[in-house]
């Protein structure tokens, strides 16, 4: 062998042992990543066990046992995620007629609304032990955010023990939609990062999802447009639900007293602009007269003389927003709604031409 290739050899190796070396610190720091997380992953053999557990205390199955347990062999040794609790709430199902009854219903379409038995959880058998009826809110309050109905599932989402479910990342996720919709920013933004304390474990679309819900609001400011915006949006959502109720009504009125405050500021922008107008007129004004030897006392027109006063004009009162003089106006609302969808802009416009026709 060649020094040259000994040499390089012995390059290589010391090469590879670096490599190792600091590769041993970043394997701790990612054991230690994943040990820091809030939440974990179940496990097949421990729901394994409480499913076994439910089936030996039935006297009567939907399903006979053996096709039961052949379809829950099925699932994969290391299996997480939505995959894992469906394949637990169609095992349910085999069991229990009334579960797949309501499991059924809860998998139609988003555009058919869950009926009564899906929304109301009375019909839960209270024998149940408390990981079967949890896994069973949970894909409840699942479909109900299919169904827009955000309220109703956060609802089920707080009575569930992260702990109880097969799957804490569908918990999460969905509870973190809700929040999101109901412009909850600080519970979305808390939810999301509990989430995403297992990004690299979650499947592709949480956590693609759930990045973009938290870029989404976490800029999102009070009385701002982009808040108007959703509330909005919300409402437009509660009515075509058929929700015409206390919550809609405080929201219309929040949106009305948002814009009310949004005008107030606008008009007192332009209020200043018109005083610094005033000022340097003023200030232009004084500097002509200062170059002046000494003005004229009187006009003259045409060789005639008479006293230099002119009519005053009524200008009317500036204080309110049908006072503002239309081009004023027309670049107020430019500056409103700008950045807003055109059939929030055809509400706004309306609310404010409203204002302008208003009388004293």
């Amino acid at each position: 062998m060649s020094t040259n290739t000994i040499a390089t050899t012995q390059r290589f190796g010391i090469a590879a042992w670096c490599l190792c070396l600091f590769s041993l610190p970043l394997w701790g720091k990612d054991s230690e990543l994943r040990k820091a997380a809030s939440w974990q992953w179940p496990g097949v053999q421990p729901i394994t066990e409480q499913l076994n557990a439910y089936l030996d205390s039935r006297k009567e199955l939907a399903h006979p046992r053996e096709q039961i347990d052949a379809y829950w062999k099925q699932v994969p040794a290391k299996q997480m995620g939505p995959a894992f609790l469906d394949y637990l709430l169609a095992t349910l199902a085999m069991s229990d007629l009334r579960l797949d009854r309501v499991l059924s219903q809860l998998d139609r379409p988003s555009g058919d609304r869950p009926s009564a038995i899906a929304t109301d959880l009375s019909w839960l058998d209270a024998s149940w032990p408390d990981w079967l009826q949890s896994n069973v809110r949970l894909a409840v309050g699942r479909s109900l955010a299919h169904h827009h109905l955000y309220d109703e599932a956060l609802q089920i989402f707080k009575a569930i023990d992260i702990k109880s479910v097969a799957d804490p990342s569908t918990l999460l996720f969905y509870k973190g939609i809700c929040h999101h919709h109901l412009l909850q920013r600080e519970d979305c933004l808390a939810t999301l990062n509990q989430l995403m304390e297992r990004e690299d474990e979650l499947v592709s679309r949480y956590a693609i999802t759930a990045r973009l819900m938290r870029s989404d609001i976490e800029p999102l400011k009070d009385d701002s447009l982009d808040q108007i915006s959703r509330l909005m949006n919300d409402v437009h959502r509660r009515l075509d639900l058929g929700r015409s109720g206390k919550i809609v009504r405080d929201q219309e009125q929040e949106i009305v007293d948002k814009l009310d405050k949004m005008i107030e500021k606008i008009e007192d922008q332009l209020q200043q602009q018109q005083q610094q107008q005033q000022q340097k007129q003023q200030d232009s004004d004084s500097k002509k007269k200062q170059g002046q030897s000494k003005p004229m006392e009187d006009s003259r027109i045409e060789g005639t003389r008479g006293p230099g006063d002119v009519d005053q004009k009524d200008t009317g009162k500036r204080n309110g927003w049908g006072d503002l003089p239309p081009a004023q106006r027309h670049e107020a609302l430019q500056n409103i709604t700008k950045d807003l969808p055109s059939h929030y802009r055809e509400v706004i416009e309306a609310y404010f031409k409203a204002l302008a026709t208003e009388t004293p």
